[in-house]
């Protein structure tokens, strides 16, 4: 038998990368190739929650609140929407390995979390995004966040990437064109 040399992507949400209940969680996963290099991805994740774009699709407002900035341990002050529901709590930076991996979490519940990682490869970098909540309520209404929530948060994942290599590559072009 000849090895397939299409190699599927390993999306699962690291063990280390959540804390949920398994029965309350709702996570995303998403992938892209980034024609950029990992530095400039890594740095237009960890701005979001420093000056977010207009077009971001999770969060709406951020203000930094700790002098510790842009490392493990930095707070900052968020407005998101978690698929759909507008949460307002602070943000703690629980990874931050420059341009390999950045991951933050709500400090307040319903928890929500987003996990990064950024790997280079010869045409750029791939970005791969984990996007989880907890959902709070009743069975009925878990259940219902289970169907729809996930469709939404999929959705905000891609759309996430989408802003994101849109940036990354428009920097990258600009930076050779000069």
């Amino acid at each position: 038998m000849v090895p397939s040399s299409k190699v599927e992507p390993d999306l699962r949400l690291p063990r280390h990368a959540t804390a949920f209940s398994a029965d309350r969680a709702v996570v995303a996963s998403q992938e892209v190739l980034v024609r950029a290099g990992a530095p400039s991805c890594f740095d237009l994740a960890l701005r979001r929650l420093e000056q977010p774009s207009p077009r971001d699709p999770v969060v709406l407002r951020a203000t930094p609140v700790s002098e510790v900035t842009r490392r493990t341990g930095a707070v900052s002050y968020v407005v998101i929407n978690a698929a759909g529901s507008t949460l307002e709590s602070r943000a703690i930076i629980t990874v931050h390995r420059p341009d390999r991996v950045l991951s933050w979490v709500l400090t307040d519940y319903p928890k929500y979390k987003e996990y990064w990682r950024f790997a280079p490869e010869p045409a750029g970098t791939v970005v791969r995004v984990h996007l989880g909540y907890e959902v709070p309520g009743t069975i009925v209404s878990r259940f219902w966040q289970e169907v729809v929530g996930r469709r939404r948060i999929e959705g905000q994942a891609r759309r996430l990437l989408g802003m994101l290599k849109e940036a990354a590559e428009s920097t990258a072009g600009n930076q050779a064109d000069e």
